[in-house]
């Protein structure tokens, strides 16, 4: 399985441009590392007004595209590393992993777990609602598959009563972040393959920039273990990355992203 990068560049669940402009600068790091091409889809643009219904019809058009895009090189059997601004536009690609993979386990490397449907969210974050479409649990029109028992949230800590409630029934599975993280991880996962979702928001504050900031993360140093161990056995079908913001602050200066890349490289440097 050769990488591709694939970066997504249409606002989706945006509140501001940092998410946009940090996916462009994990590309153009990733692009030059690894000396591959960069196939974009869309263009950077403000945030969209409205609440989810209206975000999601804004931005159907472009996440139908990164779903072509996606399902190109999983047909072709390449190894995709998806940037993505924001979790939303997990809603276009997660379907797409699933029917090329049915196999595999979705790692939900996440503070949150985005099991939230529209009648049951707090907030209408569309980014909430990411895996709860995937799921089926309601149709976002972009498709859904993947099976709850095949989910595994990895590092959250911030769920909602309702996702605290699937968690009961035992699907998906839920590893929080804490000493041995990666072992229970592992242990969770077993032999099956896996397609690793990255919200940087899983990190412990202060890591790297991402829009939220809950307590109680996991360090770089875990998350490259993380990497190295899943590496070696070489399960991995695909990796996507989320919420990495480009600055601090809104005019701070742009930030170095080789730490994450770093801690990631064990995925995608030897192959």
């Amino acid at each position: 399985m050769s990488p591709e990068l694939l970066l997504f560049q249409s606002a989706t669940a945006d509140r501001n441009p940092l998410g946009i402009e940090g996916a462009a600068l994990l590309a153009q790091e990733l692009s030059s590392r690894l000396e591959l091409p960069l196939t974009r889809i869309g263009e950077p643009g403000p945030p969209l007004d409205g609440d989810w219904k209206r975000q999601l019809a804004c931005a159907q058009p472009m996440l139908m595209r990164l779903a072509t895009e996606l399902s190109a090189v999983m047909a072709r059997n390449g190894l995709p590393i998806a940037l993505l601004p924001r979790c939303a536009a997990g809603i276009a690609t997660l379907p797409v992993i699933t029917r090329h993979r049915p196999d595999a386990a979705l790692v939900w490397l996440d503070a949150h777990g985005d099991l939230n449907t529209p009648q049951d969210s707090a907030s209408g974050y569309l980014g909430g609602m990411v895996v709860a479409a995937a799921v089926g649990r309601w149709d976002s029109g972009l498709g859904g598959g993947w099976p709850l028992g095949q989910v595994i949230l990895a590092g959250a800590r911030e769920l909602d009563p309702a996702e605290y409630a699937l968690v009961d029934t035992g699907a998906p599975g839920l590893v929080p972040p804490g000493p041995d993280f990666v072992a229970r991880l592992l242990a969770t996962l077993g032999d099956t393959p896996c397609y690793l979702h990255l919200d940087c928001d899983v990190l412990e504050p202060g890591q790297v920039p991402t829009e939220y900031a809950v307590p109680g993360g996991l360090e770089l140093s875990q998350l490259g273990e993380l990497a190295t161990r899943l590496a070696s056995r070489d399960s991995v079908v695909g990796i996507q990355i989320a919420e990495f913001q480009a600055r601090w602050s809104q005019d701070g200066p742009p930030v170095d992203p080789t730490a994450l890349i770093e801690a990631l490289s064990p995925l995608f440097d030897a192959r």
